[in-house]
């Protein structure tokens, strides 16, 4: 675990946890923004810790595609924007250009 306070800080901590191909630029952009927004409301640098944010949080190209790892049908949605407020309403979404990073969770 380390303490960081760049964005340049951050992707290098993945690096060194060997998980920096786990993430495209834009979802590993939106976990730099979820991290800052946890130090904000802490209100201190938290530790760090890449494995773990790697085996929470799963990237996806968009939330109707995340749905069905938790038993949904993409057609079970209007779009994507509806089945963003159903992980909404389960769980944690970060959504970037180009997909979502949804914080796994159990029904």
């Amino acid at each position: 675990m380390s303490t960081v306070h760049t964005f340049a800080e951050f992707e290098r901590a993945f690096r060194r946890a060997r998980v920096d191909g786990y993430y495209s630029p834009g979802a590993l952009r939106a976990l730099w923004e979820r991290y800052q927004e946890d130090v904000d409301e802490a209100g201190a640098v938290l530790d760090l810790n890449p494995l773990r944010i790697a085996c929470t949080f799963t990237e996806y190209g968009s939330a109707r595609c995340a749905t069905s790892d938790y038993g949904c049908s993409e057609d079970d949605f209007r779009d994507d924007a509806e089945a963003a407020d159903w992980l909404n309403e389960q769980t944690v979404v970060l959504q970037f250009p180009g997909g979502v990073v949804v914080q796994d969770f159990d029904l």
